[in-house]
């Protein structure tokens, strides 16, 4: 939705140049993410440490990007 109003053409995945994976997580919320470095699909994970906060592995984790909840 947001081609051609807000923007031209969506850009490529920065690792493989394909799309980016996009995916609902709830009617007001999605999922958008990148493989990652590893180019491996691991759904959208990334690590999370036991208090809840985000453990970055750059090499191995999708990178995330989680929308605010509504």
């Amino acid at each position: 939705t947001l081609v051609p109003r807000f923007i031209d053409r969506l850009p490529p995945d920065p690792v493989n140049q394909q799309p980016f994976r996009y995916r609902l997580e709830a009617q007001d919320r999605f999922l958008l993410y990148s493989l990652g470095l590893n180019f491996k699909d691991n759904q959208g994970s990334a690590g999370v440490s036991q208090k809840g906060h985000p453990i970055r592995n750059v090499d191995e984790d999708d990178w995330v990007w989680r929308s605010p909840a509504g």
